[in-house]
């Protein structure tokens, strides 16, 4: 189970976010899992009132008790398909050596 709680701030067209966050793993047998404490931030520019791109760093404490904490950095795609739903992709490089060296995803997002 996971908690967290995003801020966000609008100057203009650029709009600045900052997520913190922590996460239960519970107890599994043969895995050293941790409870972790995770923090994402990062900004973006709305080019187009659909189109917004954006740079993300996120991060958390080390998720076992063999590994490191995990530190990444985010190129996200933001493109807002109509006023409810949007298309999210990203291309990510990690910076530690517990993060994958690279990635990407893209998600689908309905607004309420």
């Amino acid at each position: 189970m996971s908690v967290a709680v995003e801020f966000s701030k609008w100057f203009g067209d650029w709009q600045t976010v900052v997520e913190p966050g922590y996460t239960f793993q519970g107890k599994v047998d043969g895995l050293s899992l941790k409870n972790y404490f995770s923090l994402n931030g990062g900004l973006g520019y709305q080019v187009t009132d659909n189109f917004m791109p954006a740079f993300i760093l996120k991060s958390s404490t080390a998720l076992t008790e063999d590994a490191t904490a995990l530190l990444e950095a985010r190129l996200k795609l933001i493109y807002q398909v109509t006023s409810k739903i949007g298309i999210d992709f990203y291309a990510a490089k990690g910076i530690t050596s517990s993060t994958a060296d690279y990635s990407t995803g893209f998600s689908v997002f309905y607004d309420l």
